[in-house]
């Protein structure tokens, strides 16, 4: 599974790690993001 599988798989966070997360990564998943279709239901 890659991260954007992931991402569109993952409903809820539970637990969070104290790690912290490359500029480049959140970078990217702002940028999917904000490419991907606006549903409204």
């Amino acid at each position: 599974m890659d991260l954007y599988e992931a991402i569109y798989k993952r409903r809820t966070v539970r637990d969070f790690k104290d790690k912290s997360v490359p500029n480049e990564t959140l970078k990217r998943i702002i940028d999917a993001g904000l490419k991907h279709p606006l549903m409204i239901t």
